[in-house]
């Protein structure tokens, strides 16, 4: 059983769904029209991939890695670079949060 290590450290199940619905949520961040099979497909690819590295836990970041790479290598860049750009938006508000945090 593959576990996920959330940046906090804490260890949880793997969830394919949230894959699924990061590569819908970047297609619909961008309005690019992506049949429910697209997702699936790249979903089943990201998820071939990760069975490749043969891993009893992954961290959240590995697991982006592997979606964003699958997305530009199967001829989706816009939605890569939607994702991406999410990504570092995202962390650029925890590294604000953890700023005032620490203030």
């Amino acid at each position: 059983m593959l576990h996920v290590v959330k940046r906090d450290g804490r260890e949880v199940q793997f969830d394919s769904i949230k894959i699924t619905n990061a590569i819908r949520g970047a297609a619909d961040e961008i309005a690019f029209n992506l049949k429910e099979s697209e997702i699936i497909e790249l979903t089943q690819k990201v998820l071939e991939r990760i069975e490749d590295l043969d891993k009893q836990q992954l961290s959240v970041e590995e697991i982006q890695n592997i979606v964003e790479d699958k997305l530009l290598e199967n001829g989706h860049k816009p939605i890569g670079v939607a994702y991406s750009n999410y990504r570092r938006e995202r962390n650029k508000i925890r590294e604000i949060k953890s700023d005032l945090m620490k203030a």
